[in-house]
């Protein structure tokens, strides 16, 4: 059903909005909002969930792949108040958003935290049933 909705902020104004609602645009010329129509998402057997979020999750995740694809940089930015980013960028009450995503190329020898490349044994994150 393609729910997903993306706005692309990369004007001064937007990108100003952005800083407001949140200290991790670290610079990035490009934002995107992504955002999902929750009129339109499927919702499942019993009703206490839709796909609104995982819809939007996945095209969010293809776009960060591409991105890096490209040699371009993201975050995926969650750091910030849904409502407050809606009010101001004036979104459909229909729509909910789910993330920032920065764009850009990150400075020379800037590098992600170190806990970023931590992982968990596998024993800790899956389970055979």
């Amino acid at each position: 059903m393609q729910i997903q909705r993306i706005y692309v902020a990369k004007s001064d104004e937007a990108l100003r909005k952005i800083d407001e609602l949140t200290p991790c645009r670290y610079k990035a010329p490009v934002v995107l909002l992504v955002a999902f129509d929750e009129s339109k998402s499927f919702v499942y057997p019993g009703e206490k969930y839709n796909s609104g979020i995982e819809d939007a999750t996945i095209v969010a995740s293809h776009m960060v792949l591409a991105a890096a694809s490209q040699g371009v940089d993201s975050c995926w930015v969650n750091f910030f108040d849904p409502d407050k980013a809606h009010e101001k960028f004036s979104l459909p009450k229909n729509e909910k958003i789910i993330a920032m995503i920065d764009l850009g190329y990150a400075k020379e020898g800037v590098k992600a935290l170190e806990n970023h490349y931590k992982r968990k044994n596998i024993d800790e994150t899956v389970k055979f049933i």
